[in-house]
């Protein structure tokens, strides 16, 4: 068990419960309980209710929240507040603070034998996994730009703390002409178009596809802010191997947004200049966006480089025949996206 502290701290009884719960249809439940906590132990007992996420070798490490232990599918959203019970002394902040803190303290507090922790709790729209129950830190190979391959490691941080929402989408495409080659690995029947020029004209057709957003939570903000974010370098690309069940080429990174940057409840001290000090990493919400089209070639192509991917969003639509080809630059060799491998977003950065 890993709640050790608050399983310490019995919960407030009386004739009448202190505790509460309630339950809705389109909102889900929500609960409440006091707990009796030890002066010692409180604020540990506290940050077993809440759970944590720091940074971890290509991945999170996490804590997670309690769960209720009435109702286990909601879990510790928020302490509302933490009440003296018993008074005991008023102390001088100077003798129990050990830290270099960033502003001055008050010079004293009251301090009390008990403390009345009033917690609550709610559902959570994604999976709450421990870090046991996703593959970590997994060796996997890509192929960059240059056509070279690269070995990360990666962690399935997607399969939790993170809500995927599907909206089926339909687009209009219109073709013209441009720098654009076809490429394919033999021309389809009655058509040369193996390395001719994408023809002319306003081709217009609408394409069913779907919006994919993957709305993350309580996120280490260094996997943004970090000047090796995968995240940024991943922008305007498709994913070059399967993933999450995507074929390769089907989505494409189309947009990345902070929903919300906060504080830990109870940060980590770090060491600075020798002194111990609040640590200033913050945690984020992100919703991550991606366009889905799940269309095969008429004709199959390999490009030389592995990273240009032929399916998908790199095809384009062929007046003649209505039928999708993968075409390339006849400047650039490129296509239309470069690829990513998309492993990579959801982990650390600054592994």
């Amino acid at each position: 068990m890993g709640l050790a502290n608050i399983n310490r701290c019995p919960e407030r009884i009386g004739a009448r419960s202190t505790s509460t719960a309630g339950f809705s249809l389109m909102e889900g439940g929500r609960a409440s309980m006091r707990f009796i906590a030890d002066e010692i132990i409180m604020e540990y007992a506290a940050n077993d209710l809440l759970g944590s996420a720091v940074p971890l070798k290509a991945g999170i490490k996490r804590v997670l929240p309690a769960a209720h232990p009435q109702y286990p599918w909601l879990f510790c959203d928020r302490i509302s507040s933490i009440e003296g019970l018993k008074f005991q002394a008023k102390v001088e902040s100077s003798d129990f603070l050990d830290v270099q803190l960033e502003a001055d303290a008050i010079a004293n507090y009251a301090r009390y034998q008990k403390y009345e922790i009033l917690a609550e709790f709610t559902s959570r729209p994604y999976a709450v996994l421990a870090d046991n129950g996703i593959n970590q830190n997994v060796r996997f190979l890509y192929v960059d730009d240059d056509n070279n391959a690269v070995a990360k490691n990666y962690s399935e941080e997607y399969k939790r703390f993170c809500e995927v929402i599907y909206k089926p989408n339909a687009e209009y495409l219109t073709a013209v002409a441009g720098q654009f080659l076809w490429k394919m690995n033999a021309n389809p029947a009655g058509l040369v178009l193996q390395n001719q020029p994408v023809a002319s004209g306003q081709i217009r057709q609408i394409v069913k596809s779907a919006i994919i957003e993957y709305k993350w939570f309580c996120v280490p903000y260094s996997f943004i802010q970090s000047t090796n974010s995968f995240i940024s370098a991943g922008l305007g690309r498709v994913n070059q191997i399967e993933f999450d069940k995507y074929p390769a080429g089907s989505l494409l990174f189309s947009a990345v947004n902070v929903d919300k940057i906060y504080t830990p409840s109870f940060p980590e001290f770090v060491n600075f200049a020798g002194r111990a000090i609040v640590s200033q990493q913050k945690l984020c919400d992100l919703t991550l966006t991606f366009i889905y089209r799940n269309q095969a070639p008429n004709q199959s192509y390999i490009p030389v480089n592995l990273s240009h991917i032929a399916y998908g969003h790199n095809l384009v639509l062929n007046g003649q025949d209505y039928r999708w080809y993968y075409v390339e630059n006849s400047n650039s060799g490129l296509p239309l996206y470069p690829s990513y491998p998309f492993e990579l977003l959801f982990s650390n950065p600054d592994q």
